[in-house]
Parts: C-alpha cells; sequence; structure tokens
C-alpha cells in the first residue's frame, strides 16, 4: 500500500503516468518476496558455511538468518527518528510545491520535477517504513540482500581458482640434502665392498679348519630399529660385530600428516569449531621413496662391489673413475625418485580445495600459510635421508687390500679426498673426531662459522622454481638453524677458553684474551642473522594473512555503516532537490554497489598478488645476488661470511618490501576500480595499510630488541667472566659451608617446634593425634617454617579454638574425619586447609544441634537451623548466631517453666523453618505469662533483663 497511494499523484502529462505506474508495479511485485521475507538467495547465493556470513549473522541476525542482532533495539528508534526526518522533508516539499504551483502556473513549480518527485516519494517512503523484525526497514534488508550477493560472488570466484591454484608447489633439494645423500651411496658403497672382501676371504680359508662356518659376512634388516646392518651377522661366534661393515638408520619417521593434530576446539563460538581449517597432506609417498630408493642403493652397491672383488682389485684410474659414475648415477636416482615423490605429494589434490569451498572467500589469505606450511613439512621429509657410517673391518690383508681398492675409487670420483690414503681418513669416524679435537680454539672458530654455508644456498635461489614466500621462509629456518649452531659453538669455545683461564698461566690468558675479541667481533654477524631468520621465517610468511585480516575488518566495517546508513540514504529520495530518480541519494548507489563488488575484487586481488609476487620474486631470484656479487668482487675468508650475511639481510629486506607491496593489491584492485566508476575512496586500503604498518613496525621493535639486549656484549662478556670464576669459586665454596650451617641449625629448629605442636595436640585432641592431625594436614618437620605450613598451623589453630567449647567428644571427630578425608586426598577439597576449616565448622554444628534436641525437645535443631544456617553452606552454623539462639530460648524455657514445651511445639508447627516467626510466637507467650505475673504482684519497676 505505500507503493500505491503516492502514485496516484503522478502527473498524467503526455500520458506518461498509466506506463510509469506498470514499471513500478512489475519491479515492485519482483522485489517485494525476497525483501519482506529476508530472502537471500539469487543469482550468487553464498556457500552453506561461509564464514562471512556467519560473521554477518551475528551482527544483523534478523536480516539474514535468525542469529543474535546487536543493533535491533537500537535500530528501531533510529529508523523511527529517521521517518521524522522524512516527514520533515515531505512537509517542506509539500509548502515548496504549493507556492511553486500558483507561483509557476504548473505542478510543483518549474524548480522541482513533477515527474521524478512522486516517484521518489514512493519508492522512499516504501524503503524506509520499519516493517521487517526488530524495527529494520525494507531498504536495510536490500543492503544486506546485496551484501550477501557479493559474498556469493567472491565465494564463486575463490572456488574456481581453487580449482586450478596459481602456487607452483615445486619441490626443490637442498645442498646439504644432496650432500648427506652422496655420502650415503659412498657408504652402502664402501659397506658393501667391505662384506663382498671379506666374504671372498672366508671362501678361500681351508675347509680342514672349518673357519667358513663361523662368519657369515651379509646385510640384514632390523623393521624394529629400522635399520640395515652390514657385516659379520655370526659376530658373537666370531668376535665381529653385526655391523662391522657399517650401517644404515632410518631413524625417526617423519609423520605422515602436514598438520599436527591436536584435540578438536571446545568453544563453538559464533563461526563454529574451523577445526579442519588446514587440510593435511600426506608425505607418506616420501617416507616410502626414502626407502625404496635406499633399497636401489645397496642393489646397485652391491653388484659394484662383486664387480670389485671378482677383478681382484687391480684397477686403474680410469676404471675406478668409471666405477664412481656409477656411485654418483645411483645417487641421481635417488635424488629423482624422492623429487618426484615429494613432487607427487605437492601437486596431488587434496582436501584443501574442498575446505577453501567450504568456508568461502573469507579465509582465502589462511590457504596461502597453509602452502607454506604444507611446503615445510614436505622439506623436512625430503631431506630425512638416513644416517650412514662406513668401518673398515679386514678379515685378512687380502681383504684390506679389496677395501683399499674401494676408497680409491671414490677418491677417483670425489675431489674431497683427493687419495685413497686421504679418503681412509676422511671415511673413519674416530679419525675426524680426532682431527676436530687437535683444532686450536681459532680455527674451531672458523670451523663452525664456514661449515653452514653452504646450507644456505643463496647464489642458488636462481634455480628455486617454488613462490619465492616459500623460498624466504624455507631460507629462514636454515639461517635460524645456522645461527643458533654458531652460537652454540661459540658459547663452548669461549666457555673452554676461560676454563683454561683458570690455570693463570700468561699462555691461556693470552688465548682467552684473543678469543673474547673475536667472540665479541662475531658479535654483531649473528645478531643479524637472527634478526634476518626470525623475518625470513615468521613475518614474511604472515604478512599476506595479515593484511587479508585488515581487509576483511575495512569490509565488514564499510557494511555496518551501511546498514545504518540505508534508511538516511532511502529518505533523502524525499528531498525535493536533485535529478532522476536518485535525487541527493545518488552516492549511496556506488557504497552499495562497494559492498556488492569489493569482496569479489579482493580475492581478485589475492590472486593477482600470488601471481605477479611468484613471477617478479623469480626476477628478483634471479637477478639480485648476482648484481651483489659484482658490486663485492672477489671476497675471500672472513670477508665473504660477512658479504654473505649482509647481502642475506639485504634480500630479505628487499623481499619484505616487496611481498608486502605485492600483497597491497588485494585493497589496491578494489579500491582503485572502485575510482575508476566514481567509488569514493581507498576504504579496504586504509585497514589493509594499518596492519601492514603493524607488521613493519614488529620488524623493528624484533631488531631493537636483538640489538638492545647485546648479543654481542653478552658472548663478548662471557670469557672475562669465566676468568673471575677463580675468584669467585673460593667466595662461593664459603657460602655453601655457611647457607648448610644456617640450614642445619633451622632443621634442629624445625624439629623443636614440630614436636612442640604435637605435644599441644596431644593434649587438645588425646594421646596420638599430634601424628594423626599433622599428617592428614601435610605438616612436616622438615619445611615446618614455610609459608605454605604456616598457612596449614593457622588453619588447625583455627579448628582448635572452633573444638574447643565442645569437649572431647568433638575433637576425636576431628581427627577421625581428617584421617579419612587425607587417606582421599582431600579430593573433595581444594586444599587440606579448607578440610580443616570445614570439619571443624560441620562437627561444632552437629554438637549444638544435639545440645538444642538435648535441651529443648525434638524441635531444638530445627529452630537452631532456621536461625543460625549459613546462606553458602546450609549443613554448617553460624556458631555465634546459634549460640545466641541457645541463650534465648534458654530464657523463655526458665521463664516459662511447664508452658515452654507446649509453647515451642506450637511455634514449630506454626512457623517451620521461619526462625522470626517462631521467635515471635514464643515471645508473644512470654510476655503473656510476665503480664500474668506481674498482674499478680505489686507494681514494681520492670527490669530490663527480663525481655527477650
Amino acid at each position: 500500500l505505500p507503493f500505491v497511494f503516492p502514485l496516484l499523484i503522478l502527473d498524467d502529462k503526455n500520458n506518461k503516468g498509466d506506463s510509469m505506474k506498470k514499471i513500478l508495479y512489475s519491479i515492485l511485485w519482483l522485489l517485494m518476496p525476497r525483501l519482506v521475507y529476508a530472502d537471500t538467495s539469487g543469482p550468487f547465493s553464498p556457500v552453506a558455511d561461509d564464514v562471512s556470513v556467519k560473521v554477518i549473522n551475528q551482527i544483523f541476525g534478523s536480516l539474514v538468518n535468525g542469529g543474535n542482532d546487536a543493533f535491533g533495539s537500537a535500530i528501531s528508534t533510529f529508523n523511527a527518528a529517521i521517518l521524522i526526518v522524512g516527514g520533515i522533508l515531505a512537509t517542506y516539499t509539500l509548502l515548496a510545491g504549493t507556492l511553486g504551483t500558483a507561483h509557476d502556473g504548473e505542478m510543483l513549480g518549474k524548480k522541482f520535477s513533477s515527474v521524478w518527485i512522486p516517484i521518489r516519494y514512493a519508492l522512499g517512503t516504501a524503503l524506509v517504513l520499519p516493517v521487517l523484525a526488530n524495527g529494520y526497514c525494507i531498504m536495510q534488508q536490500m543492503v544486506i540482500w546485496l551484501a550477501m550477493q557479493g559474498i556469493g560472488l567472491a565465494d564463486s570466484v575463490w572456488d574456481a581458482y581453487m580449482q586450478t591454484p596459481g602456487i607452483a608447489a615445486n619441490m626443490s633439494i637442498s645442498k646439504n640434502t644432496e650432500d648427506k645423500a652422496r655420502a650415503l651411496a659412498e657408504n652402502i658403497f664402501m659397506a658393501e665392498v667391505c662384506i663382498e672382501a671379506n666374504k671372498y676371504a672366508v671362501s678361500k680359508t681351508d675347509n680342514i679348519l672349518t673357519i667358513k662356518s663361523r662368519y657369515d659376512y651379509n646385510m640384514v634388516y632390523d623393521d624394529k630399529t629400522r635399520t640395515y646392518s652390514f657385516g659379520d651377522q655370526k659376530g658373537i661366534v666370531s668376535g665381529w660385530t653385526k655391523n662391522d661393515c657399517g650401517e644404515v638408520s632410518f631413524g625417526e619417521k617423519i609423520q605422515n600428516s602436514t598438520v599436527a593434530s591436536g584435540p578438536s576446539t571446545s568453544n563453538v563460538g559464533y563461526l563454529g569449531p574451523l577445526d579442519n581449517l588446514f587440510a593435511p597432506t600426506d608425505v607418506q609417498p616420501i617416507n616410502q621413496a626414502h626407502e625404496t630408493a635406499t633399497k636401489a642403493l645397496i642393489t646397485a652397491a652391491q653388484t659394484a662391489a662383486q664387480a670389485i672383488v671378482q677383478s681382484g682389485g687391480d684397477i686403474d684410474a680410469a676404471t675406478a673413475a668409471t666405477y664412481y659414475q656409477g656411485i654418483d648415477a645411483a645417487t641421481t636416482a635417488y635424488l629423482t625418485a624422492i623429487k618426484a615423490a615429494a613432487n607427487a605429494v605437492a601437486m596431488s589434490p587434496s582436501d584443501t580445495t574442498k575446505t577453501a569451498h567450504k568456508y568461502g572467500w573469507f579465509m582465502a589469505g589462511a590457504y596461502f600459510m597453509n602452502t607454506v606450511v604444507t611446503n615445510n613439512k614436505i622439506t623436512n621429509a625430503i631431506a630425512a635421508v638416513p644416517d650412514s657410517k662406513f668401518s673398515k673391518s679386514a678379515f685378512n690383508d687380502q681383504a684390506e687390500a679389496l677395501q683399499a681398492t674401494g676408497l680409491k675409487i671414490l677418491a677417483a670420483g670425489n675431489p674431497v679426498y683427493g687419495s685413497a690414503a686421504n679418503a681412509i681418513n676422511q671415511k673413519q669416524a674416530n679419525e675426524s673426531a680426532k682431527e676436530t679435537e687437535e683444532l686450536g680454539f681459532g680455527g674451531r672458530i672458523m670451523n663452525a662459522i664456514t661449515r653452514g654455508l653452504t646450507s644456505i644456498d643463496l647464489y642458488q635461489l636462481k634455480n628455486d622454481p617454488r613462490h619465492p614466500v616459500i623460498v624466504v621462509n624455507e631460507m629462514g629456518n636454515r639461517l635460524q638453524a645456522y645461527w643458533t649452531g654458531m652460537v652454540v659453538t661459540l658459547i663452548a669455545v669461549t666457555g673452554a677458553a676461560g676454563i683454561a683461564a683458570l690455570l693463570k698461566s700468561s699462555i691461556a690468558t693470552t688465548v682467552t684474551n684473543v678469543l673474547v675479541i673475536i667472540v665479541g667481533f662475531l658479535g654483531l654477524p649473528i645478531m643479524a642473522l637472527a634478526a634476518t631468520s626470525f623475518t625470513a621465517s615468521y613475518l614474511i610468511p604472515m604478512m599476506p594473512f595479515m593484511m587479508w585480516l585488515g581487509i576483511l575488518g575495512g569490509w565488514l566495517i564499510a557494511l555496518v555503516i551501511g546498514v545504518i546508513a540505508a534508511p538516511l540514504w532511502a529518505i533523502m529520495h524525499l528531498h525535493p532537490n536533485g535529478d532522476d530518480l536518485t535525487g541527493r541519494g545518488g552516492n549511496g548507489y556506488m557504497m552499495v554497489l562497494g559492498l556488492l563488488l569489493r569482496p569479489c575484487l579482493a580475492v581478485f586481488g589475492f590472486i593477482a598478488a600470488i601471481t605477479i609476487s611468484s613471477v617478479m620474486g623469480e626476477f628478483i631470484n634471479k637477478v639480485f645476488f648476482q648484481v651483489f656479487s659484482f658490486s663485492q668482487g672477489d671476497g675471500k675468508g672472513l670477508g665473504f661470511f660477512i658479504g654473505i650475511i649482509a647481502g642475506t639481510a639485504i634480500y630479505v629486506a628487499v623481499m619484505f618490501s616487496f611481498i608486502k607491496k605485492t600483497f597491497g593489491l588485494m585493497h589496491v584492485i578494489p579500491d582503485e576500480l572502485m575510482k575508476w566508476i566514481g567509488g569514493g575512496s581507498d576504504q579496504l586500503g586504509h585497514y589493509a595499510g594499518k596492519m601492514g604498518e603493524g607488521s613493519t613496525g614488529a620488524v623493528g621493535a624484533v631488531a631493537a630488541f636483538t640489538a638492545g639486549r647485546g648479543l654481542s656484549q653478552n658472548m663478548n662478556n662471557t670469557g672475562r667472566q669465566l676468568q673471575d670464576a677463580g675468584k669467585q669459586f673460593h667466595a662461593d665454596k664459603k657460602n655453601q659451608e655457611n647457607e648448610k650451617k644456617s640450614k642445619a641449625f633451622q632443621s634442629l629448629k624445625n624439629e623443636k617446634e614440630f614436636g612442640e605442636l604435637k605435644k599441644q595436640l596431644d593434649s587438645k585432641f588425646g594421646a596420638g593425634s599430634g601424628e594423626k592431625v599433622t599428617a592428614a594436614m601435610g605438616i612436616e618437620a622438615g619445611n615446618f617454617d614455610s609459608f605454605e605450613n604456616q598457612e596449614k598451623l593457622f588453619s588447625l589453630n583455627n579448628a582448635m579454638e572452633t573444638l574447643e567449647p565442645y569437649g572431647p567428644e568433638a575433637a576425636n571427630s576431628f581427627v577421625e574425619v581428617m584421617e579419612r578425608s587425607s587417606a582421599e586426598g582431600h579430593s573433595q577439597f581444594t586444599s587440606a586447609k579448607e578440610a580443616a576449616s570445614f570439619h571443624s565448622q560441620n562437627i561444632a554444628s552437629n554438637m549444638v544441634r544435639a545440645q538444642a534436641d538435648a535441651q529443648f525437645g525434638e524441635g531444638g535443631s530445627s529452630y537452631i537451623q532456621a536461625a543460625a544456617a549459613k546462606l553458602e553452606d546450609p549443613n554448617l552454623l553460624d556458631l555465634g548466631k546459634a549460640n545466641k539462639a541457645m541463650s534465648d530460648l534458654g530464657k523463655a524455657q526458665a521463664a516459662l517453666g511447664e508452658k515452654f514445651q507446649n509453647v515451642f511445639s506450637e511455634a514449630l508447627k506454626n512457623h517451620p523453618d521461619d526462625a522470626a516467626g517462631m521467635s515471635s510466637y514464643i515471645g508473644h507467650e512470654y510476655n503473656k505469662v510476665k503480664q500474668e505475673q506481674k498482674d499478680a504482684q505489686p507494681p514494681q519497676i520492670p527490669s530490663t533483663s527480663d525481655e527477650i
């Protein structure tokens, strides 16, 4: 009806009125069912579990699915006020239009439109009427409906993208993993040579000596320990061991799931548990690939070892190189198999797509972090190359000569060993350990510095095909492992130097001073590595999600503003000025269009950010370190180390700015695109920018914290502090002796006081009670002076004072119940103190009730219960009130004499559980008796002591 009556004033000039009515009727007929019945369906319906819909449902539940509605009552009042504004505009239009009609001789005058004003009044009045639940109007329902369509559109775009996501999940193998795989192949080769050589030597022994039956050189696999043992499997008989030729151990298997399993969320809250936000990826194929590839290495090594033994071990350099090519090919095949399995795991369909579809566009920002976490788990699985070792074990000289041939092959193909003799030293773990021990302090420091550089692979970034955020995250993890390892080594070296200084020799002091200078110099680079690794490992991977949170907050605030402003926007259509249908409400249409399109455009921004950052990130990786290394020239030694750290820090800073700017497209695209059609200011950019500023501030805070704490200063001071350890040692020893004497004295004092306490308890509660009560309270002599024991003593003292008026029976009861409660661990109480307090009051309360029944009859305890029961626990009495009630009732009993029992029974009968009513009744009867006595005696001055 609000639509129909304003149309009656439509101008029929040029026969346009009837046709316009038909158009308006058609539009309103189509919109009315959806708006009135809060129907959010449309061409782009949100998914069932869309998180953004759940959020809106908790804010404007009356307009969505009937959830919480925080604005309901307030909106109703606000919309009523808007109607008043509409009435003022209508009054103004009526007066101004009447005057314009009279002055200009045409309807509404020349200033106002006689065509559009009636239409705007019809629509504006109808849309602003609060006809929906909780006083909402049709215009507010329209805003929510358009927002829901925007959510549905964003869900559809995000779901379509997730069918073929743009992030390449290719896996790369680090230099450390390659080296470990090569060492595995070499060790297995040497272990097989050892087995075949010894097996051949044993087979050539004389049968008469029965030596063959005592040896069984072979390889066996223990499924429980996941270990291959190469050696004499009859080691107990022969004196050798089952792994005297070598060993391959897989160690602990990498967990199959990339998501740590944990308890489900018990807090359902507004949005549900969201437990399956990150879909797990099964890395079991990578684990199996390691096992299968290791078996292939063993097979290839066994074949090569048998060929060497059959040849007699007489090979030249060219033949040795050919054999090593076989080892190299087996290593390449191992790495190829692992990488193929990793790529298959990374690219295989998982529940990630289903999860992304289930929760809608709102969780798009979290998807990127899921990719980073999955990549890290897969990378760890790739690096799980089994540990291996080779031990030279020769049955005789012939077997030793054949093994020397194997070492010759290693020296021919691996330049690290250089020669067969050097290969022997390099492959023996005990010799390597001895070599390390013989290094000087300075050599050990430089060893720690240079050992980890090959694991960072900064100059190999150009060959890494993965997304730059994933690359930076993995590089940060490697940097963390590197700098923490350096710190541990430097602390150990510094500690050793400080201990050497305790010798008080001039040479030791000189060495210590030199080491302090070196360690102090290395502190600043280590600080830079720490700050850089933190930024690369945690901050950069989290930045897209942090900026996405800012976008979600900006969109949600814009939606709230739109719903609140909707009735005011509708009522501004009643303003007589303005052209066409929009009038003074034209800007509102662009705002609503923004609510419709911004979620979808934010998803497009996220997709563009992923794609552009991937392409440009590859460009940075391929160019940056080439440019940096060119600017550094031929750096060597410690200068090369400093250059690596500086280049890494600059690279991470460049990637931080690049990722921040690139993922800013998530808010730039929605804001800039809306500007193309006059859509206003940076609505989402403001909030996303604030989140980005927060991340930048976090970087500065971490850097300031690292520098302010002075890692360099701490390490620099370590050596000097250890130099003073000798002086401090004697002082500490003396303090320890004094402290020991003080503790012994305090122990004697505690024993004495504890004995006095038990004697006091025996006198109060009976012989043997002291031992029982202290045991039940957990009071011990060893810590008698502790604060906790003092609290227990205070509670026990209060219990004793409470029970003292009630004699030995109460005391015995207290001892018994405390023993039972202690046996149950005081399970019904929070502590022994609470148990003592409760039981003492409970026993005293029962004693008072028993005394009341004994003195006043069966109803005595009922009267005391009504008069003195505690509100927090009716089983306990307020003993002060109970004693007062006993005293008053005793006075009444003495005054009433034989009548007391009848009066008391009537009081209990007429006023059960009402202490005040019973007292009033007994007092009334008491006063009657006193009055009768007064009437029977000569007049006298009444005594105040006779009143209750």
